[in-house]
């Protein structure tokens, strides 16, 4: 051992990345089962032989940094207890180093070997190391842990075990379901650790050749395809065992590393993409498997569907191939995440894989948008991957947002991104409201912090931020800039300076991405616009009033991180159909003929104050004419419209100019600018109810299409509105209306609704009926209950307790929504009162 007022200096310097490189990772791993106790043993014995090499100490440090630098390797390392190590130079005299000893710092999760010797700089050598470590068990889904799997037992023959198969290949005997322990891994971000010791960066590079001894009864699924399968004679345990070699990986970080010990069958299929990874334009065949419970495997054939129609879409569009021989969908009971996009072997939920004939329209979607995602992760991810963890938004918010484009692209009868706006881009707006939120790029000083931004903001803001981009500067540059993304990048590791780089590039320079959108991914919180007409220098002329506040002013409490610069924002402008317009300055005409034209324009403001003019081509300005500026919510912003503009967009909603896609829009942004604590920001009450009035009115579809409709987000979106109206002024505890109010409003509610019930029905009409329309009608009866019985105590439904830290999130939050409900209530029942007394007399 050291001196123990040596031992620290064994820590100090530069990080273990800058100091070592690996270059292959020769991985073993021999878990042991104990068939009487149906269960694995906590301790996994393992070998890991690793080619390193000492790499040159950094620019400027001339080797002052630590003396002992040339004297240590160390790598990152969690409950890994090393037995028998040893160290080689790979040289024609073939030195071996002397390891003194071996330290553990759990601090900073790494190991240290104390060499006897310097290990030479840039000269390969050969880390042996023998060790165990641990298996978990209980729920903790990380490292290797174990997860169950179904099993059958044997029947009396081949031929009764045939007679048993239905006509999707699931066991249809009386035998019983048994359940049998596997084993599986998972390591991002930080818990390859967990499982060999490592350099464990998504930046750090290596490849891998993962061999596995296992029960011979069991399958054994790696990365790679097997290479070499051996039973093992010799062994002496009571299980029989085989050994299963896997090919070599490409190079490749660490948290994708993956082997699975389980009990499956399996679909597969054989595709063809039209480019390999060199992006040359060349057949490459391609197996991709689907693996499901046994019996169950016609059911993983949709998600295998996906895979391959997704494979083939990317690879197309990304002008470059798949670089490995075959790509697995493993279903598997236990998983914190819903899928995980380990390089050839994706790991899915079992209840987000498995499709039959009852499976209801709404998780086939998501099974759709999930395997887009992790499919995607196989290019931005695995092929390229992040330099550091904060720049996982660049990896995660591209696959949330090419998830929506495929889908879109694929079934546009689902009309799904109406879906994004509805859930993803408003639950982003939500988190980017709320006083924790973090910018979508944000720097980890801890590895265990990592985890914590794997949340609503890198995803879903960053790919709102992402979509903002595509619809300003084009699908057409946004594809290019991702093919010179990728292809110049594959192998390697970027930044978000690399993303932006690419797209200003593929825009020939007329855009300078950076420019434009690195304070959206760099700052917290996001721009609210309030738009008003004012009076213009011309009577043929319509303008326009624009101005920037922060986000942060729709909350009750005042944010110290909040976004306080103005942003550069790209504005998409829908005018009212049937007139011809562009704003003064573009050569741009909206609703124009030509069919280069298009029915809405963009134009970039920043600033505070911006002033929009509207010209007409055929006369001047009509007397009932408005402009939508955020159309399709392309934009990450908000938008206040003040009254006048406001009714002007109502009355074009009650004459169906509004599309629904903007009318959803207009409806996420008027409620919550309505209940903002800025008082320039709220929307009043009477214009705010004509509108949901007018939207009322918007033709429904019959049942059977409104599951697949944008109407169905719209009213999706109304409910959510009148619940917090009807449960804010209606329930006991906060009973603030007169009596004459209560019964107006409830007649009002229930008016609105009735054209939605002829459609919804009271109770469903088809099994398979999707969860969003399920979950629309029981939000519409219960507040329909409320209105008919308004002095009933309306029990709110308990949350789930979270885990930490978002559990604490979650209460401050609602502390937060409860205050932000009374200071609204307050001032909006007489307001109500007023808006009912008024309808009475007219």
């Amino acid at each position: 051992e050291p001196k123990e007022e040596d031992a620290g200096l064994w820590w100090e310097g530069v990080a273990p990345e800058d100091e070592i490189g690996v270059g292959e990772y020769c991985l073993h791993f021999s878990p042991l089962l104990d068939h009487d106790a149906n269960t694995w043993d906590t301790r996994l014995v393992a070998t890991a032989t690793l080619c390193l090499h000492r790499k040159a100490p950094p620019a400027g440090d001339h080797g002052t940094g630590n003396a002992k630098a040339g004297r240590r390797i160390r790598l990152h390392a969690i409950g890994v207890v090393v037995e028998e190590c040893s160290l080689k130079v790979v040289s024609a005299e073939e030195k071996t180093i002397p390891i003194e000893t071996v330290l553990y710092n759990d601090d900073v999760e790494q190991l240290c070997f104390v060499l006897g010797d310097d290990l030479p700089e840039a000269t390969p050598a050969q880390l042996f190391i023998k060790y165990h470590t641990r298996i978990y068990k209980d729920d903790e889904h990380r490292g290797v842990y174990v997860v169950q799997f179904a099993d059958r037992p044997a029947t009396a023959s081949t031929e009764q075990s045939l007679s048993t198969l239905g006509d999707e290949g699931n066991d249809e005997s009386n035998s019983e379901e048994r359940m049998v322990p596997g084993l599986a891994t998972h390591f991002e971000p930080v818990d390859a650790r967990r499982a060999f010791p490592c350099i464990d960066l998504p930046a750090h590079k290596s490849s891998f050749l993962i061999t596995v001894t296992a029960p011979s009864a069991y399958d054994v699924i790696s990365n790679m395809p097997v290479m070499s399968q051996e039973e093992d004679k010799a062994s002496e345990e009571a299980v029989p065992l085989k050994t299963v070699r896997f090919e070599r990986t490409p190079r490749m970080s660490s948290y994708l590393v993956c082997w699975i010990v389980g009990k499956f069958d399996f679909i597969e299929s054989d595709i063809i993409l039209p480019y390999n990874t060199d992006g040359e334009k060349k057949d490459t065949p391609l197996v991709v498997r689907v693996y499901t419970p046994v019996g169950e495997q016609e059911k993983g054939r949709y998600a295998m569907e996906m895979a391959d129609m997704s494979l083939k879409y990317y690879s197309q569009n990304f002008e470059c191939g798949y670089p490995l021989p075959k790509l697995d969908i493993i279903a598997i009971q236990n998983l914190d995440a819903l899928a995980m996009e380990n390089w050839g072997a994706m790991v899915f939920l079992q209840d987000f894989t498995l499709v039959s004939s009852e499976t209801p329209l709404s998780r086939k979607q998501r099974i759709s948008r999930l395997v887009f995602h992790e499919v995607m992760h196989q290019w931005i991810g695995n092929l390229v991957s992040v330099k550091l963890w904060k720049y996982l938004w660049v990896k995660e918010g591209f696959a949330r947002y090419l998830e929506y484009f495929l889908v879109t692209g694929f079934f546009p009868q689902w009309h799904y991104w109406d879906h994004f706006v509805a859930e993803i881009q408003t639950d982003a707006m939500k988190r980017d409201e709320a006083k924790w939120t973090h910018p979508v790029e944000v720097e980890i000083a801890n590895p265990r912090d990592i985890v914590h931004v794997f949340d609503m903001i890198s995803y879903g803001k960053g790919a709102s931020v992402l979509r903002m981009i595509a619809s300003y500067i084009g699908p057409t540059v946004m594809w290019k800039g991702l093919r010179m993304f990728i292809n110049k990048h594959k192998h390697g590791a970027v930044s978000t300076e690399d993303l932006w780089a690419a797209l200003t590039a593929a825009a020939d320079g007329a855009v300078d991405i950076n420019a434009l959108a690195d304070s959206w991914i760099k700052a917290s919180g996001h721009p609210i616009l309030a738009v008003r007409q004012v009076p213009s220098d011309e009577a043929s002329t319509v303008t326009y009033q624009i101005t920037q506040h922060p986000s942060s002013e729709l909350l009750l409490f005042p944010l110290s991180h909040s976004c306080t610069d103005q942003l550069s924002v790209p504005l998409f402008i829908r005018t009212a159909p049937g007139v011809v317009a562009r704003v003064q300055g573009s050569s741009k005409w909206i609703n124009a003929d030509e069919p280069a034209q298009s029915t809405y324009s963009t134009q970039l403001i920043s600033g505070t104050d911006t002033t929009l003019t509207f010209e007409f081509k055929d006369a001047g300005a009509p007397k009932q004419w408005w402009a939508i500026l955020n159309a399709n919510r392309s934009g990450f912003y908000r938008i206040y419209y003040s009254s006048e503009i406001l009714e002007s967009i109502t009355q074009g909603i009650r004459q169906g100019q509004v599309a629904p896609e903007d009318v959803l829009s207009i409806l996420i942004d008027a409620f919550s600018t309505e209940t903002a604590s800025h008082p320039d920001l709220q929307v009043s009450t009477h214009a705010f109810l004509d509108l949901l009035e007018a939207v009322s009115q918007m033709p429904i579809d019959n049942q059977a299409s409104f599951a697949e409709s944008s109407t169905l987000y719209v009213w999706t979106q109304v409910a959510k509105i009148l619940n917090y109206w009807v449960h804010s002024l209606l329930a006991d505890d906060v009973s603030v209306l007169d009596a004459s109010t209560s019964a107006a409003f409830a007649a009002y509610v229930s008016k609105l609704y009735a054209p939605l019930m002829d459609v919804l029905t009271l109770v469903p009409t088809d099994e398979r009926e999707p969860d969003t329309v399920t979950t629309l009608r029981g939000s519409v009866l219960s507040q329909l209950a409320v209105c008919n019985a308004p002095s009933s105590q309306q029990q709110q439904p308990q949350q789930p307790q979270q885990p930490q830290p978002q559990q604490r999130q979650r209460q401050q939050q609602q502390q937060e929504d409860t205050a932000r409900r009374h200071k609204w209530v307050a001032a909006q029942a007489p307001l109500v009162a007023k808006y009912f007394a008024a309808q009475q007399s007219q």
